[in-house]
């Protein structure tokens, strides 16, 4: 009781240009709609704001715990929101929590949202954290992680040190505008020095070029290893 079974895109699916939802590959996973923590709650005139959020949050979790990841629109259509209204109570937990909630657009790297470049960039910069540890909390393969902290680099690089606007740096690092804008904001919001990023990011800079590139590693611990398959649930 409270559970339905919903069809969601598999997790280690990746999406490509212009394919429809019928040639992607989906699982079936089981979602738990009310709980009966949710009822106690409404019987204690908790505030539904609430219960509907844990509720949102606990199906997408549900679904990656099975190998699958919902939208927005899923789980609109599953509680009978609007994708808006639905976007917005995630957002609001994820700010709040400090953590990314797994569902397609970030899982997938689909849509523009800022929420999970933030958290990767925070827990690798400000935190120090290693790629493998970032993959588990944000449910990104390494890869993706250490894309964005390189991103964050290159961007950092070209506007800081080389004073470039948003504009030559999308496209002398070949990223979208909005992208660049995005972790130009997050430099401002972080306040990193300069030996901070490179340290991090483990970067070999060419100053005749300005190219930006990984530093492969010499030895055990200068760069962060690379084992972890790509997560799957």
């Amino acid at each position: 009781p409270g559970q339905v079974v919903w069809p969601a895109v598999a997790v280690d699916e990746r999406p490509r240009y212009r394919q429809p939802m019928t040639r992607l590959r989906q699982v079936p996973v089981i979602v738990t709609i009310v709980s009966q923590e949710d009822i106690a709650d409404l019987r204690a005139n908790a505030q539904r704001h609430h219960v509907i959020q844990r509720a949102l949050v606990r199906a997408a979790h549900d679904a990656f715990s099975q190998g699958g990841v919902l939208t927005c629109t899923d789980l609109a259509l599953l509680f009978h929101r609007s994708d808006t209204r639905v976007a917005t109570l995630i957002r609001e937990y994820e700010q709040e929590t400090k953590s990314v909630v797994p569902r397609r657009g970030n899982i997938h790297d689909m849509g523009r949202t800022i929420t999970h470049k933030r958290t990767i960039c925070r827990l690798a910069y400000l935190q120090g954290k290693l790629t493998p540890q970032i993959a588990r909390q944000t449910f990104h393969s390494p890869e993706a992680v250490d894309r964005y902290i390189l991103d964050f680099a290159r961007v950092y690089f070209a506007i800081i040190q080389r004073g470039m606007t948003a504009e030559e740096t999308a496209f002398a690092i070949q990223r979208p505008l909005y992208l660049v804008e995005e972790y130009s904001n997050l430099i401002k919001e972080f306040g990193l020095e300069k030996q901070r990023v490179y340290d991090r990011v483990g970067v070999q800079i060419g100053m005749d070029d300005g190219r930006i590139e990984p530093m492969l590693p010499d030895s055990p611990g200068q760069n962060e290893r690379r084992e972890q398959e790509p997560i799957t649930g």
